[in-house]
């Protein structure tokens, strides 16, 4: 029995519409995932793709950086490559609307994932980034990626991690036909690349500087920071390209960085040398000057998580260190650095003066042996070594002064960390308590070797 010719016309009216909806599916999916990239042209060949001032969020994808691209006569130079395998197609594709000339340079200015998620999209050959910075993605990229896909869903699609291979050297060079510089700085994490296009005075500081949004400080050390920005400032610049925010015609940005960066450190280590707690630091009142700054509240709970621990750390090893050591000893704290690291600093500021390997006294662990036989506690340190070693030079002048100045060699260094703070590490030592040229030469070699471990340690 045939049914009936008005419910054929409705079968086969609604066959249609679902044909025409599922041929739509496609386009809908691309559309619900456009960037809808545009970039901006701020001087002659240089253009940004301006982000959001947003977290990342299912609603965004992860378009809340400053990505860039300069135009040259020869070639095109990237700069960060955005938050997706997604975005970075996009990104390239919107270069391709203005040029066809190749890409020849493709720059991660550091490691955070918003900044070289997009890196498939690009020429393998062309992405470079500073050492560390290659480094870090190799090591982070994966635990990153994943992030990434749990915050901003499946904008991430197929997005995976791409590691440079090119490994850039500051300078002054000429890329795709145009006069720019690099620049390794460092403080918002190990390695931060920024690039000076000279032509157009444009500086792209990426997230050493935040326009109008408190900084994120995941991998921040803040005093290199504030240096890297002493070195921004000091350039002959017409335009500032932010990580994030809006670009720049001065340094308000750069100064309103600095004020914020300035403000935490502060706040940070006075509520540790108070002692306060991490909750009650997370109340801290966010001065009224930064009320503006967009994401202020979260930047800055998220900061006192990220930076509180070391300062307590270090203010508790102060505390202990002022209390123990005697008014004849000379020492100098680390803070937020393994034992080990101090440790072959030391050994490597020894070598550096011409010093035969010293001696080393492993005096914890000759603690812990005796605790039971002594009934002392067996960690009085987390780690503690004596370095015994002797200048020939200056042994020899101390016995010409009076060979009674036997009893003063060797010298000696010590290197310990406290239980309460062990990623605090000292470096102690008592100077010879001799009125004599040859007493102030070994008190000069001590001072010098601590300084010298101090520099190797990246600390001035």
């Amino acid at each position: 029995m045939k049914p009936p010719a008005l419910l054929t016309r409705l079968l086969t009216r609604l066959f249609a519409l679902l044909l025409a909806l599922f041929a739509l599916m496609p386009a809908a999916h691309a559309e619900r995932f456009d960037y809808r990239l545009e970039p901006r042209q701020i001087a002659d060949g240089v253009y940004v793709l301006v982000g959001l001032k947003e977290d990342f969020s299912f609603a965004n994808g992860g378009n809340i950086v400053n990505t860039g691209f300069i135009i040259g006569a020869e070639g095109v130079i990237v700069i960060d490559t955005g938050s997706s395998r997604r975005y970075g197609e996009q990104m390239l594709a919107a270069i391709r609307r203005l040029t066809e000339l190749p890409v020849v340079l493709t720059l991660n200015t550091h490691h955070h994932p918003d900044h070289f998620l997009g890196n498939q999209a690009f020429p393998a050959s062309t992405l470079a980034a500073l050492p560390e910075t290659i480094a870090a993605i190799r090591s982070e990229g994966e635990a990153f990626n994943a992030n990434m896909y749990r915050l901003n869903g499946d904008w991430m699609r197929d997005t995976e991690v791409v590691v440079p291979t090119r490994s850039l050297s500051p300078g002054r060079q000429r890329i795709g036909g145009r006069d720019v510089e690099l620049l390794a700085l460092g403080g918002h994490t190990a390695a931060d690349l920024a690039l000076v296009d000279h032509a157009s005075g444009t500086v792209f500081a990426a997230d050493l500087i935040f326009n109008g949004r408190a900084p994120t400080t995941p991998h921040a050390d803040i005093p290199r920071w504030l240096a890297a920005l002493d070195t921004l400032e000091r350039l002959s610049a017409q335009r500032w390209v932010p990580g994030h925010g809006e670009v720049a015609s001065d340094t308000t940005a750069l100064q309103e960085t600095r004020a914020w960066l300035g403000w935490l450190a502060d706040t940070i280590g006075k509520a540790a040398e108070d002692g306060l707690d991490m909750s009650e630091v997370f109340a801290t009142p966010i001065p009224p000057r930064f009320a503006g700054l967009a994401l202020v509240e979260q930047e800055f709970q998220r900061s006192v998580a990220h930076l509180f621990p070391a300062a307590e750390q270090a203010a508790l090893a102060r505390s202990a260190e002022a209390q123990m050591q005697p008014a004849d000893v000379v020492g100098r704290s680390f803070a937020a650095l393994e034992f080990s690291a101090v440790r072959d600093a030391l050994l490597d500021a020894i070598a550096d003066q011409g010093i035969a390997a010293p001696v080393v006294s492993h005096f914890a662990e000759m603690l812990a042996r005796t605790a039971n036989d002594l009934g002392h506690r067996p960690d009085l340190y987390a780690h503690a070594e004596i370095f015994n070693f002797c200048s020939a030079a200056i042994a020899a002048r101390l016995a010409t002064e009076a060979r009674a100045h036997i009893a003063l060699c060797p010298l000696s260094i010590a290197v310990y960390a406290l239980p309460e703070a062990p990623r605090t590490v000292i470096l102690a030592y008592r100077p010879p308590a001799v009125d004599s040229a040859g007493g102030d030469a070994a008190k000069a070699l001590l001072a010098r070797i601590v300084a010298r471990a101090a520099s190797l340690l990246g600390q001035p």
